[in-house]
């Protein structure tokens, strides 16, 4: 005997289509969390790359040497140029100077795709050399702490500090840096002043010049088209010729012991442990520190400020300049590299 199983009719296809909806429904809303999950994923890994490019940023500073930080007043802001990185991320920059020897850095850091890119910040704080510290080091003309000799029509001029020196323009002077109120032409300085260079002892500038020089050497201003060759021999810049591509290079000079200048014309901040002697008709622009004695013979010339321990001038002249020891202050690469605080350099951001 059998017994066979009525169903009513129209049931098993509404239950098939039905189970097939639960089933269909089920694997969308799989998907729908995968992708919701893919997508969190995907943003927080471009969340993490835009930190990362800020980050990264910042510390490029560091190392770059075409920034010129120096020429920032205190409260004035400068805009980086945006740069990408291989991986789609890209970053900018703004650098705020908050004094004369802190700067503030914002970078906001971007990734991902254009309608959903991801943003994020950093802050760092910077230090730099300050160079409110060494132009107060230079009171005068020319200071000294032991005898200063003046001889065939030689002079030491205080008063001309205002002036804008016949190679350059008014354009060239323009500065931040407060205008010196000294009109001596000599002044004694204690001997304390001759082992540091603002805040920087002897030993930190000659790690971090831009040039390191000795014995003797003259002066000259190479260049290969629009570049300046700054790793010349005798390459101090061109003071004398205002189109030339090295009339922008102020270098800080370091030399370990003496040092003879038998020509031509330089520029920059030159610190000598030892003795200096110019030649005849040899000119420098901007700062001068020399440990030992300043020879300077004929027309030789020094535009900006100098201190010397001694000095034997014969028929050679110094004469201060605002326009000189700005310049130099604010153009020298050494001058202008940016080093993260220590302590704490690394600031929240909201």
């Amino acid at each position: 005997m059998s017994v066979r199983a009525d169903h009513p009719p129209g049931i098993i296809l509404p239950a098939v289509v039905f189970v097939l909806l639960i089933i269909e429904l089920l694997a969308v809303t799989a998907l729908t969390i995968a992708y919701r999950e893919s997508s969190v994923a995907n943003q927080m890994t471009s969340a993490a790359r835009a930190e990362l490019a800020a980050r990264a940023g910042l510390m490029q500073l560091t190392r770059d040497s075409t920034l010129h930080v120096q020429v920032l007043a205190p409260g004035a802001r400068l805009n980086l140029p945006a740069r990408a990185s291989d991986d789609g991320a890209s970053h900018v920059i703004v650098l705020e100077r908050l004094s004369s020897s802190l700067f503030l850095a914002r970078a906001t850091g971007s990734h991902g795709p254009a309608q959903r890119r991801i943003r994020a910040d950093a802050v760092l704080l910077f230090t730099s050399p300050d160079p409110l510290a060494i132009l107060a080091q230079f009171h005068s003309a020319l200071g000294s702490a032991g005898p200063v000799s003046l001889s065939g029509g030689a002079l030491a001029d205080g008063s001309t500090g205002a002036d804008v020196p016949n190679q350059w323009t008014a354009a060239d002077c323009t500065s931040w840096l407060p205008p010196s109120m000294a009109l001596t032409g000599i002044t004694i300085e204690p001997i304390t002043s001759f082992d540091r260079l603002g805040g920087w002892s002897l030993s930190t500038v000659d790690s971090l010049a831009d040039r390191h020089e000795a014995g003797a050497l003259d002066l000259v201003s190479v260049a290969s088209g629009d570049a300046c060759l700054r790793s010349s021999a005798g390459n101090w810049g061109a003071p004398l010729v205002h189109a030339h591509p090295c009339s922008g290079y102020f270098p800080l000079i370091y030399s370990a012991g003496d040092l003879t200048l038998g020509a031509g014309a330089g520029q920059g901040i030159l610190v000598v442990n030892g003795d200096l002697a110019l030649s005849s008709s040899t000119r420098f622009f901007g700062l001068v520190l020399v440990r030992g004695r300043l020879l300077m013979a004929g027309n030789s010339e020094i535009v900006g400020a100098v201190l010397a321990q001694s000095a034997a001038l014969d028929g050679a002249h110094v004469v201060r300049s605002d326009c000189a020891l700005a310049r130099a202050l604010q153009n020298a690469p050494a001058l202008n590299r940016l080093t993260p605080r220590p302590g704490r350099a690394w600031l929240p951001h909201f």
